[in-house]
């Protein structure tokens, strides 16, 4: 296939270089080599496309399809293995992937990353895994022990996922959604632009569900006390990411959002 591949592309023979890059995502695909191959699929696909080879180009379709439903299926159970450990966190996940994918495509994605993306973000928070069931779950801020522990789950989940070949940014998601543009965040204490530009996504969106949904300790904010926390610390966003998250979810209607009638019944509740 090698060679194919090189008397193709010396020949200028378009079509023929499209069979043998399906070929070659075929051979990946038994190898799980899955990044490379949907690299070889997208190849093929865009080469077919212009001879406008409807059933090649089903096929290669057939076959990313095959692809995105199997990372779909893995980030859904690793999700939901989590967040059933959490129990004040539940749909967080869902969440930071519906929102997080809304800032993307305004940021510039194209559909395909943007698929891949919400696999990243579906899983961000997969190595809380590790962490105990009680620190999850404590009502109140966690002592410097906890704190420690509950700070490691961006390398462990990376770990979690060494052996699966992800395509696109999710190793980043995950491991780098804690990263402040500032450069104090954690692990790797990286700071601006040296942020893979999907983990300074994921960390706004992050946040701001934090920020917005009910803990053991406080009820969740309403939209404006969120996003005065937020534009308060400037030294943890992507100051050009941020605005357009805000102007967006200052509008948009998000099931569940916190109203300043429902944290007042979450109050009455909590002095009862």
């Amino acid at each position: 296939l090698a060679r194919a591949a090189v008397f193709a592309e010396q020949a200028g023979d378009l079509l023929l270089t499209a069979d043998v890059a399906e070929q070659t995502a075929e051979l990946y695909w038994i190898q799980k080599r899955h990044r490379d191959m949907l690299v070889s699929l997208n190849k093929a696909y865009d080469l077919y496309s212009r001879f406008k080879a409807q059933r090649r180009v089903a096929q290669v379709e057939k076959r990313n399809a095959a692809l995105e439903s199997r990372f779909t299926e893995i980030a859904h159970d690793w999700g939901t293995s989590v967040e059933s450990k959490d129990r004040y966190t539940q749909g967080h996940c869902e969440r930071v992937a519906f929102f997080s994918t809304v800032l993307a495509d305004a940021a510039g994605f194209n559909a395909r990353e943007i698929f891949w993306f919400r696999i990243g973000a579906l899983l961000h928070d997969i190595g809380k895994i590790i962490v105990p069931d009680e620190v999850l779950n404590k009502a109140g801020k966690l002592d410097e022990a906890e704190w420690l522990l509950m700070r490691q789950h961006p390398e462990a989940g990376l770990e979690l996922v060494a052996d699966i070949d992800f395509p696109g940014e999710i190793r980043s998601i995950i491991r780098n959604h804690h990263e402040r543009w500032d450069g104090n965040g954690y692990p790797d204490r990286i700071g601006g632009d040296d942020i893979p530009l999907a983990a300074r996504i994921l960390c706004v969106a992050d946040v701001y569900d934090a920020l917005t949904t009910t803990r053991s300790y406080r009820p969740g904010m309403t939209h404006d006390r969120a996003a005065g926390i937020m534009l308060d610390s400037p030294g943890q966003f992507d100051p050009a990411l941020l605005p357009l998250f805000l102007d967006w979810a200052g509008t948009a209607n998000i099931p569940g959002r916190s109203t300043p009638e429902r944290v007042a019944i979450f109050s009455m509740k909590d002095s009862a």
